[in-house]
């Protein structure tokens, strides 16, 4: 696919190579085959709309799904057009096109949903980096970076601590040489973790 991303800024377009971008980080794929793109420096939500003829795939458009359009960081929940994010960094999207962000900025993980956006753990996270869906259980698997720990959010919302120590501080040299397989999620000491992904068997 080929798509414009030479030069920083904010533009909206029907032809996908005019749109521009600032420091776009985290994508995920919906069920139209659609990209969805944490345009982290324009502190929004942008899709690539696109359409496949034969084995060729076109852009048809690249818009602004949810976020302010002044580009301005900020905190706000409410319709798509009028909520604030601050520094999304990824994108997660659940089997009924619900979509959920890491915004980092605003150390919190947003549910966009009909519309919506509302807020799950406010204040409960640390510049969170990463976020995906773990298909076994559909539970939200979260790379809490400034926590240095890895968090699962349920389907009633409830958050906990899976990997790592919550609030440790980064510690100099602390990956022990002799870790083995096996070792207790909770006892290991993670360092600032970012990108995070599941696989078809729930394996973080």
């Amino acid at each position: 696919v080929r798509l414009s991303g030479c030069f920083k800024g904010y533009h909206d377009t029907e032809d996908g190579f005019n749109a521009l971008f600032n420091k776009p980080c985290g994508l995920a794929v919906d069920s139209d085959d659609n990209l969805i793109i944490a345009d982290t420096g324009n502190n929004c939500l942008r899709k690539i709309e696109l359409t496949r003829v034969g084995g060729e795939i076109n852009i048809m458009r690249v818009f602004t799904i949810a976020g302010s359009k002044i580009t301005e960081p900020g905190y706000k929940d409410g319709g798509v057009g009028e909520c604030l994010f601050n520094n999304p960094t990824d994108v997660a999207i659940d089997e009924e096109d619900i979509i959920y962000v890491a915004d980092a900025g605003n150390d919190c993980i947003r549910r966009i949903k009909e519309g919506k956006v509302t807020t799950i753990g406010e204040k409960t996270f640390n510049n969170p980096q990463g976020i995906a869906i773990n298909p076994i259980d559909k539970t939200l698997i979260v790379t809490d970076t400034g926590n240095n720990c890895v968090k699962r959010i349920d389907e009633d919302c409830m958050i906990k601590v899976i990997a790592g120590k919550e609030g440790q501080g980064v510690v100099e040299n602390a990956l022990p040489k002799d870790i083995k397989w096996g070792e207790i999620p909770l006892d290991i000491t993670l360092q600032q973790p970012m990108g995070v992904i599941v696989d078809g068997e729930g394996v973080i």
